[in-house]
């Protein structure tokens, strides 16, 4: 093949790359709403989320590393936390605010703001099978304390599938996102089709990711299940559900 041709057909190959890889127009990103990914340091899933494509047509995505944690919580959105040690958790709830990190996650709780946790990014969750019980217990009890003051645990995939389908009316981010005030329809319900459910089933389906739990009309739901699930934001709804392939059962 002739060399000039080659170069000509590597020329506009290399203008047609840059020309996808334009930043977005000042006015283009003004429009968009902004997340704030917090992390204490850069791992794969705080980057996963950062750079996900999908995101980014809805969202300008920005990571609090890249600007030594100085900035501005009030022009964000929503607020991603990710790579939640043990460590960090207890110090979270136990009010020790000793890095850029911790101070920055604080004023999040304080001000406000909706604040996610991929539970991926959840350390302890690594232990369930080997930790002693009552340990792992203690441990569950300081994401009970966070879920209590508005933090939302949920699947990494789920995070994902809300924040890409939610309405683009910045003013419904809330009713969509947030499972205890609101039923997240982007999600598909996990069944439980037991005449008795006890506190052991909604626990089971929590830790698998529920946020949204369907059962039968004729269900007894125990007063420790109701409990359970006021406490982590689950949403209970009675309907014929189960009698179909609505969602995953267990």
């Amino acid at each position: 093949m002739d060399e000039a041709l080659v170069d000509e057909i590597l020329k506009r190959v290399l203008e047609a790359m840059k020309d996808s890889q334009e930043p977005l127009k000042a006015d283009e990103k003004d429009n968009k709403e902004k997340i704030l990914i917090l992390s204490p340091e850069h791992q794969e899933g705080c980057h996963e989320i950062l750079e996900n494509p999908e995101l980014l047509k809805y969202y300008q995505m920005e990571c609090a590393l890249t600007k030594n944690y100085d900035l501005d919580l009030n022009e964000y959105q929503a607020v991603i936390l990710c790579n939640l040690t043990n460590t960090l958790l207890g110090k979270l709830c136990g009010g020790i605010f000793d890095s850029p990190f911790l101070n920055l996650a604080s004023q999040a709780i304080l001000t406000g703001k909706k604040i996610y946790i991929p539970k991926q990014e959840v350390e302890i969750y690594q232990y369930k099978d080997s930790a002693p019980k009552a340990y792992y217990k203690m441990m569950l009890d300081k994401i009970s304390f966070l879920q209590e003051s508005g933090i939302s645990f949920v699947d990494h995939d789920q995070l994902l599938n809300i924040l890409e389908q939610r309405d683009a009316d910045a003013k419904k981010i809330t009713e969509q996102v947030n499972p205890a005030k609101a039923k997240v329809t982007s999600e598909k319900p996990v069944v439980i089709d037991k005449k008795i459910i006890t506190e052991k089933d909604i626990e089971r389906a929590y830790e698998n990711g529920a946020v949204f739990i369907c059962i039968s009309k004729k269900s007894i739901l125990s007063d420790l299940a109701k409990e359970y699930a006021r406490k982590r934001n689950i949403e209970i709804q009675r309907s014929e559900c189960c009698s179909g392939n609505a969602g995953l059962s267990l």
